[in-house]
């Protein structure tokens, strides 16, 4: 089973490498506006992130299930 989920992602995992951004990030080619764009939106990401974990991690009742998060 995992070879099989490994040798379906490659598809996925080859569209990323090969995305505008990830090449010029790879390259150090990235421009000034483009990293800003990329932090602003992983700042919101993170933040929305951390709103949704908080609120499964207050909805979860047994300590092994707390643990595992």
């Amino acid at each position: 089973m995992i070879n099989e989920m490994k040798e379906r992602s490659l598809v996925f995992i080859d569209k990323i490498s090969k995305d505008d951004f990830i090449q010029d990030m790879v390259n150090g080619t990235l421009s000034e506006k483009a990293i800003c764009h990329y932090l602003k939106a992983d700042a919101i990401y993170l933040e929305k992130f951390a709103d949704v974990y908080a609120l499964l991690f207050a909805k979860i009742s047994d300590k092994a299930s707390k643990n595992f998060f």
